[in-house]
C-alpha cells in the first residue's frame, strides 16, 4: 500500500513539474511575486495585455519554433514584467540558457534586474534554482549552466563574443546609435528553434532601429511580428468622472471607435491637459491607441489617421457596387501592389514580389476572368508591356493604363494625375461611410503621405514618392494601388455583354522577347494548368 501511495505521489510530482515547465501563466501565478503600483507584493497573475501578448507569442513559437516579436506600446502596460518573468522561468527551468536584458538607461537596467532578483528571492524553495554567482549584473544558476545578465546600450560593445538564447531589448527606440545593437548583441542570438527575441518600446519618432524594424515587419520583409499594446488596455488608466463632465464630439468619436467608457475618456482628457500641456501628438506617442499614433511624425498627413482608423473598423458591405481593380505593376521583379474596390468598400489590398512581366500578365488575366471587374487600371510607369499583352489577349475593354504624370480633369487644381487620384481617395475616406481592410501596413502607407503643398502657380502637389520612401523607410505600392481605383469614372456593363477575350498570336508586344525567354506561349495555358498561381 505504501509503495502504491509513493508511486502515486511521484506521478503527481512529475505531472506538476511538467506543467510548471510548459505553462508559464500557471508557473508565474504560483511562484513569482511582483511589486504593485502601491508598493506591495502580489502573485504574478497575467493582466489583460500580458495574456494577449502571451497568446500571440505562443502562437508564433508553435508556428516557427522560435520567437521574434516587436512591441510598440503605451507606457506602463506590464510588457517588461511579462518578458522578465517568462525569461526567468525559462532560464531556471531548463539547462544551458543564457538570457540578456539590454536597456537604454542604467537606471532602467537596474530596475529590470531588481525585478529578476525579486522573482528569485521569493521563489519557493522546492522550485527555486540555486545560484553560484549573484551580483548586481549577473546571476548564474549552477547545475543548470544557465545565466541571467543585464547591460545598458552604448557601453563597451556589450553582448559581443557570446551566444544568447533569450534577448529582451527594452525601450530600444531610445538606444544611442553608438550601441551598435543590430551588428552586436542581436547577432549573438542564433537562428535556431527555442531562441526568443523581444524588442519593446514606446515610440521615438522614426528612429533608425525600432521604427525601421517595425516598418520592415509591417511590409513582411522580416521574420519579426508586431504586437501592439494600446493605452486603454491598462485598467488603471481611468478616472472618476465629475458630475458636470460633458464629452466633446472628438472624444465621443474616439469612444465609439475604441469602445471606451467615460472614465477612460476623462483620464485621457486630464492626461493631455496636465502632463502634455495640450499637446495631442506627444500624448499619442507615449499613449497610442493604434500603431499609427505610436509612430506619429511631425507635420500633418494628407489623410486623417483617425478617419483611416474609422474606415478600418467599419462593417459596411457594398456587394452590389461594380468592382474596380488597380495594380501598381512592377516589371523589374520588384513589388506590385494590388487593390480591389467595390463602391464604398476597399475589399482587399496586398503586394506580390519577384514576379516577371509574363507572370503578372497571367495573374491579371486570371483575375479578370474570375473577378469580372468593370475596369482594371494598371500603372503605365512600369506596366506598358503588361498592358500591351493583356490587350492582345482580348482584355482591351477592361484594361486601362494610368500615367501618374498625366494631366488632370481639374487642370487648375492639381499638378498631375497622381495628386488628383490621391485627393479623390482622401475625400472618399474622410467623408466617412466607407470601409478598408483592417491592416496596419496599409494604414501606415496611407498616412505616410504629407499634407499637400502648392506650386508657384497655385496647383496642389505632393512630396515626391521617392523622398517619402527614403525618409520613412516605407514602400507605397499599396497606397498607389488604392488611389488608382479612382483614376477615371467607369461605365458599368454586364459581363455577359462584353466581348470574350481573344487568344491571338502577334509579334507586336513590347515584351515579346521576355515572353519567349520565359518559355511562355501566346495563350493562357500556364494559368489554366496551374503553372502560374495567384496568391490567396
Amino acid at each position: 500500500m505504501l509503495k502504491e501511495e509513493l508511486s502515486e505521489k511521484l506521478a503527481l510530482t512529475q505531472k506538476l513539474n511538467e506543467r510548471l515547465d510548459s505553462d508559464f501563466p500557471f508557473y508565474a501565478k504560483h511562484n513569482l511575486l511582483i511589486k504593485t503600483e502601491n508598493g506591495g507584493l502580489e502573485p504574478f497573475s497575467l493582466n489583460f495585455a500580458q495574456a494577449q501578448l502571451h497568446a500571440f507569442v505562443e502562437k508564433q513559437r508553435a508556428e516557427t519554433g522560435k520567437v521574434r516579436i516587436l512591441i510598440p506600446k503605451a507606457r506602463q502596460e506590464g510588457c517588461s514584467t511579462y518578458i522578465a518573468g517568462r525569461f526567468y522561468h525559462k532560464t531556471t527551468r531548463f539547462k544551458g540558457k543564457a538570457t540578456f536584458i539590454l536597456s537604454h538607461l542604467s537606471d532602467t537596467t537596474e530596475k529590470l534586474y531588481q525585478m529578476i532578483e525579486r522573482f528569485h528571492k521569493y521563489c519557493p524553495e522546492p522550485v527555486k534554482a540555486t545560484t553560484n554567482v549573484a551580483n548586481r549584473r549577473r546571476m548564474v544558476f549552477d547545475g543548470l549552466e544557465s545565466e541571467y545578465f543585464v547591460g545598458t546600450a552604448g557601453t563597451d560593445s556589450i553582448g559581443r563574443g557570446g551566444t544568447i538564447q533569450h534577448l529582451h531589448g527594452s525601450e530600444c527606440a531610445y538606444y544611442p546609435e553608438s550601441s551598435d545593437f543590430s551588428k552586436g548583441i542581436l547577432q549573438s542570438v542564433p537562428d535556431l528553434p527555442g531562441t526568443e527575441v523581444f524588442l519593446e518600446s514606446t515610440a521615438n519618432g522614426m528612429d533608425p532601429l525600432f521604427y525601421e524594424m517595425c516598418m520592415a515587419a509591417l511590409e513582411g520583409r522580416s521574420e519579426y511580428r508586431i504586437f501592439f499594446i494600446p493605452w486603454f488596455w491598462k485598467p488603471s488608466y481611468r478616472r472618476d468622472v465629475p458630475i458636470d463632465f460633458e464629452i466633446e464630439e472628438s472624444e465621443r468619436r474616439i469612444a465609439e471607435l475604441y469602445n471606451l467608457n467615460l472614465r477612460q475618456i476623462y483620464w485621457r482628457r486630464c492626461k493631455i491637459a496636465t502632463d502634455f500641456k495640450g499637446d495631442l501628438k506627444s500624448f499619442q506617442q507615449e499613449y497610442p491607441a493604434c500603431i499609427e499614433e505610436a509612430f506619429v511624425s511631425s507635420g500633418e498627413s494628407l489623410i486623417s489617421s483617425f478617419k483611416v482608423q474609422e474606415a478600418r473598423k467599419s462593417t459596411i458591405i457594398d456587394d452590389l457596387a461594380p468592382l474596380i481593380i488597380a495594380a501598381d505593376a512592377n516589371e523589374a521583379d520588384g513589388r506590385s501592389g494590388i487593390a480591389f474596390r467595390r463602391g464604398r468598400r476597399l475589399e482587399k489590398v496586398y503586394a506580390i514580389e519577384g514576379r516577371k512581366p509574363m507572370e503578372l500578365v497571367g495573374m491579371f488575366a486570371e483575375l479578370m476572368d474570375t473577378c469580372q471587374p468593370v475596369k482594371f487600371f494598371i500603372d503605365t510607369g512600369n506596366g506598358y508591356g503588361i498592358i500591351d499583352r493583356l490587350i492582345e489577349l482580348g482584355y482591351g475593354d477592361m484594361v486601362m493604363g494610368v500615367s501618374f504624370n498625366d494631366g488632370t480633369f481639374e487642370q487648375d487644381v492639381y499638378l498631375n494625375k497622381r495628386v488628383e487620384m490621391a485627393f479623390a481617395f482622401k475625400f472618399w475616406i474622410e467623408n466617412g461611410g466607407v470601409r478598408i481592410p483592417d491592416d496596419d501596413r496599409l494604414h501606415k502607407e496611407i498616412t505616410a503621405i504629407p499634407e499637400a503643398q502648392k506650386t508657384s502657380s497655385g496647383l496642389k502637389k505632393l512630396e515626391p514618392k521617392e523622398k517619402i520612401m527614403k525618409d520613412k523607410k516605407l514602400k507605397l505600392d499599396l497606397f498607389d494601388a488604392c488611389i488608382m481605383t479612382f483614376a477615371f469614372p467607369v461605365r458599368v456593363e454586364s459581363w455577359q455583354n462584353r466581348k470574350k477575350p481573344r487568344l491571338v498570336n502577334t509579334t507586336k508586344s513590347k515584351i515579346k522577347s521576355i515572353q519567349r525567354r520565359n518559355g511562355l506561349d501566346n495563350n493562357r495555358s500556364n494559368v489554366a494548368s496551374g503553372k502560374i498561381q495567384w496568391p490567396s
